[in-house]
């Protein structure tokens, strides 16, 4: 009885070695170049952030895994991808190229779009019916290998006003400015940000609570070139901002 109960858990820890080492695969940045992308990483909020860079963490002291913002970004291709027809679910390009899909996490652009609207003073894209597709391309998407630190990066995004409008009209502006600044310096008509974002409502009950402000362009100097850019204030353990 002893023999045939240590033959059977030996076939048992046979089987367990066997089908432990078949599935505890673990997929690897090497192995699929999405798990480097902005998309996948949300690398470009927690390189600003972080105390290393400069970021508003040398005044929270509070780690960037703590706060709520990296759970908007994408961990699985089913977010974008997967899509369901008569009780089956499958994966589809389609899918992903709906903008509802994109603006369900870029909530800045929601906001955006919504304010101009309702201002009369929608982005001639729009009105045109371009989607974020036309313009961002699938290595925007999925990355291309590289693990970038923001979108500002250069080479992280693919997405250029020169793509479709290579002719520029040698207009006084274009002539004084010249390569000084980037088309959405002046072209951009507002920016959408929140201040007095509350970092202890956030870690204590995930609530984010700010004030949402608009109708002003915050302009930056990036990589010698004038271009549009945000900002947003925070207050954390009292009046400290």
């Amino acid at each position: 009885m002893k023999k045939k109960l240590l033959l059977f858990l030996l076939i048992c820890m046979f089987f367990l070695i066997i089908f432990t080492s078949v599935y505890s695969e673990v997929i690897t940045k090497e192995d699929c170049f999405y798990l480097k992308s902005l998309h996948y990483t949300a690398r470009g909020m927690e390189y600003w952030y972080s105390k290393e860079n400069g970021g508003i963490e040398t005044l929270t002291n509070i780690p960037y895994s703590n706060l709520s913002c990296g759970k908007c970004h994408y961990k699985s291709c089913d977010t974008c991808h997967k899509t369901s027809e008569k009780d089956k679910s499958f994966y589809s390009a389609k899918a992903a190229t709906n903008q509802d899909i994109c603006l369900k996490c870029h909530a800045r652009e929601t906001l955006v779009m919504k304010i101009n609207k309702e201002a009369n003073q929608q982005d001639v894209h729009s009105t045109k019916n371009m989607r974020c597709k036309d313009c961002h391309t699938a290595r925007d998407i999925h990355g291309d290998g590289i693990e970038y630190n923001s979108m500002k990066q250069t080479g992280a995004i693919d997405a250029k006003c020169e793509k479709c409008h290579k002719s520029i009209p040698q207009t006084i502006s274009h002539k004084i400015h010249g390569d000084k600044l980037d088309c959405k310096a002046c072209h951009e008509r507002q920016v959408v940000t929140c201040y007095n974002c509350h970092m202890d409502t956030d870690i204590k009950e995930g609530k984010r609570v700010a004030i949402p402000l608009t109708g002003w362009l915050f302009l930056m100097n990036h990589e010698g070139k004038v271009t549009s850019a945000n900002m947003q204030s925070f207050v954390v353990k009292g009046n400290k901002t």
